[in-house]
């Protein structure tokens, strides 16, 4: 062989080796190598009380011979993130530790669902500046379905980011998180064989399902699909639901596409008298060649916009966001107070018809100091339109003498109240100091 031959062929081989180094984004991504606590390397846990959370290695993997178990048993926070060292806030730091390089690509992974009852099970991509501080642009999230709790299932989830133009951003972390964000439950799950892509593709993740009261209750009702593209391109949407031949089904809301981070609403109709233990299997394509299936027994339940604080402790996943106090739910009542400004709360994700709900009714009771402005605002988004707008708010007079009031808004009012509605937000005023009592919130 020629000596120019040899090293053209070294070259190659140099670049092949190269390329399949790089594969490995995340080092240890599917949990293999362990170190001497027993835990992955390159990766770090903690639980807020340990003796109700745990984090841990188990044999119980989508691949190869280990997976990650995380649990709460109560209100306990766990996670599991990249190995790191964090500085002084402000302290340049040179070493980001196992954390990405890349600000901008897809996290790619497995998830098996053993007990999740609300949205609090979520993998972030959080975005670090060069102190190892989190900063410079908002987290990304993705929500696993409780959906697939208990369903014995390997689950495929794709989670794009893009922090690109956003300076201040040095590096990626991933968070796998418990009770860090949405409504804190209890629950239980098992992560496996991360990997970045500099290009995800498409992926649509489920949101929920839901049965709705039609316009005969006992003889037929809406079903309810929301599917989130999760991925950087747009999604094609393929998915069909099937249910026993006595039922008739038909397709009233398919999209053909979804783009990026929207929200795809899919609806059908069934008539014919639902029977409890009713069997329905819904299917669809979420991401090229891969099919999810997920099946859901009527148990004679109706879900309805309707929030009553009738448990102690428990918010319904009504949510302080900001310049609120954090809430004190008791004898069906929740309370809170306004801590700043622009006090808000939003609630939990749903499935409301705009056509079918027009009215949003408030049971409180609030008492406003002076100085602070006694208008309320309530907000939403829609499965086509997921940004919060005051395009898509109404504003409302508030009662100001301290005694209970119903009060009724007519969304229909707005030309944006439309399609499905999947959020609201409320505002009771703004400034600080106020006390805001809340008997129920629903939506008529």
């Amino acid at each position: 062989m020629q000596k120019s031959s040899v090293i053209l062929l070294a070259l190659v081989l140099c670049q092949f080796a190269s390329a399949f180094q790089v594969v490995e984004k995340i080092t240890n991504g599917g949990f293999e190598r362990l170190d001497e606590r027993q835990f992955p390397v390159d990766w770090n846990f903690h639980v807020s009380q340990v003796d109700d959370a745990v984090v841990r290695v188990t044999t119980d993997a989508a691949e190869g011979r280990y997976a990650v178990y995380m649990e709460s048993r109560s209100t306990a926070i766990a996670y599991v993130s990249r190995s790191y060292r964090r500085g002084m806030p402000g302290e340049f730091v040179p070493d980001i530790g196992a954390m990405l390089p890349f600000k901008k690509g897809a996290l790619v992974f497995r998830y098996k669902v053993i007990k999740v009852t609300s949205d609090n099970v979520r993998v972030y991509a959080i975005p670090m500046k060069a102190d190892n501080w989190e900063g410079g642009a908002s987290r990304e999230a993705y929500i696993v379905p409780a959906e697939f709790s208990g369903d014995n299932k390997w689950h495929t989830g794709v989670l794009a980011f893009d922090f690109s133009d956003k300076p201040e951003v040095r590096s990626v972390q991933i968070g796998l998180r418990i009770n860090e964000g949405g409504k804190i439950a209890p629950a239980a799950v098992i992560f496996d064989d991360f990997r970045f892509v500099e290009k995800a593709g498409w992926h649509l993740k489920l949101v929920s399902f839901v049965f709705m009261e039609g316009e005969n209750p006992n003889e037929q009702c809406h079903i309810i699909l929301l599917l989130q593209n999760t991925g950087d391109e747009p999604a094609p949407i393929n998915a069909q639901l099937s249910a026993p031949k006595n039922l008739a089904i038909k397709a009233i809301e398919i999209p053909s596409s979804v783009e990026p981070k929207k929200v795809a609403s899919l609806r059908w109709v069934v008539k014919g008298k639902i029977e409890v233990d009713t069997k329905f299997v819904v299917q669809w394509e979420s991401m090229p060649k891969t099919i999810e299936t997920l099946e859901r027994t009527y148990s004679g339940r109706i879900w309805r916009p309707v929030w009553d604080f009738n448990r102690d402790n428990d918010s319904e996943a009504w949510g302080p966001y900001s310049h609120l106090s954090p809430f004190e739910v008791k004898g069906g009542i929740l309370k809170t107070h306004s801590t700043g400004e622009d006090p808000h709360m939003y609630g939990p994700l749903i499935s409301a018809i705009a056509t079918r709900f027009k009215t949003l009714v408030l049971r409180l009771r609030i008492q406003f100091p002076q100085g602070t402005q006694p208008i309320g605002q309530v907000f939403w988004i829609r499965a086509d339109d997921p940004n919060w707008s005051e395009s898509k708010s109404l504003r409302f007079p508030l009662p100001t003498d301290g005694q209970w009031h119903e009060l009724k808004v007519d969304l229909s009012k707005s030309p944006e109240w439309k399609g499905i509605i999947i959020q609201l937000r409320f505002d009771p005023g703004s400034g600080s100091g106020i006390v805001l009592e809340l008997d129920y919130v629903k939506l008529e």
